[in-house]
């Protein structure tokens, strides 16, 4: 064969790539794609970065801040893979890739924000807050407690377990929320067929207020009647009358906080709308996650970066009795 037949001698073809967006140029845009603020997002890649920048030697892939980019555009949209990787210029693999290890870098390196703060000052200010949200106010309440239901896809495995009482597959998650509806505590690993009660029994946060903490002297919670009455916790009792009615009705007030909390979360995230993986352990991963960037968000931001009225709304707080 002459040597100018050879394949060898034909001109390689250049690989082809897709213009990557991630509207950087534009704050507004940017912000509507991803929830967060340029401040706030390089603040969170401080925290996240080192675990996300890859050493390859790959042409074209993707930084560390393009990853954790593709993962909040899915966390703030809860599109389908491919239809985000085709408006990002990426693969659908590449998304999904994406979405895993920054979900795991972020469950491993904001833990800290969920929680009580360890300030004093802020511990002593949370009572008073809630006290302030009905007249008469309730003294001493250190959180309002409830669950929610987060839609999952059908699952492969013990597909029954997750149907919740509305007939959709779910994940029973808990919360404590504050006054400035961040989390102070959240359960995200029980299937919707179980009830609250028995989510809280078999908590951290119910062991932990059992052995007599409290995150200051004399706290309580209130939650929803679907709770037993303990010496920390006091669950609403529908239908009183006479002296206690009033007690009760500032009760249901104060307690309206976590509805907001949870509609300003789902609303805030929409992947919590249906989460579209397979593994039920990785939604509770996933929505882990979206709390840990929930409270990030809300106690970093500075006051011209509190855009929380744009997603909430009277006809999309969770309100529901979830069981």
């Amino acid at each position: 064969m002459d040597s100018s037949d050879s394949d060898e001698d034909l001109p390689r073809k250049r690989p082809k790539f897709n213009e990557r967006k991630t509207y950087e140029d534009d704050p507004n845009t940017f912000r509507e794609r991803y929830r967060f603020t340029h401040r706030l997002f390089d603040l969170l890649y401080e925290e996240v970065g080192d675990l996300l920048e890859r050493v390859t030697g790959r042409n074209h892939a993707l930084t560390g801040k393009q990853i954790l980019l593709a993962a909040l555009r899915f966390y703030a949209s809860g599109h389908f893979y491919y239809s985000l990787g085709d408006t990002q210029g990426v693969s659908k693999n590449t998304i999904c890739n994406a979405v895993k290890e920054s979900t795991s870098a972020i469950n491993k390196r904001l833990i800290q924000h969920i929680g009580w703060p360890l300030d004093q000052r802020e511990l002593d200010g949370i009572g008073i807050q809630f006290q302030e949200k009905s007249v008469p106010g309730i003294p001493n309440i250190c959180g309002a407690l409830d669950g929610c239901h987060v839609n999952i896809i059908s699952p492969s495995e013990n597909e029954a377990q997750y149907v919740n009482r509305h007939h959709d597959h779910s994940i029973n998650t808990m919360a404590v929320c504050g006054p400035k509806m961040d989390f102070y505590f959240i359960s995200a690993r029980w299937p919707g067929s179980v009830n609250d009660a028995r989510v809280l029994r078999n908590s951290d946060l119910f062991r932990t207020f059992q052995t007599g903490w409290r995150p200051f002297p004399n706290a309580i919670l209130i939650g929803d009647n679907i709770y037993p009455t303990l010496n920390w916790l006091v669950p609403m009792v529908p239908g009183v009358q006479g002296p206690r009615r009033q007690f009760y009705k500032n009760h249901t007030k104060t307690r309206s906080i976590i509805e907001r909390s949870f509609g300003l979360w789902k609303n805030r995230f929409r992947c919590l709308q249906r989460i579209r993986v397979q593994e039920p352990v990785y939604a509770c991963e996933i929505i882990k996650c979206t709390a840990l960037l929930h409270n990030f968000m809300i106690r970093l931001r500075n006051d011209d970066e509190n855009d929380d009225d744009d997603y909430l709304d009277e006809e999309d707080l969770e309100g529901e009795d979830s069981d």
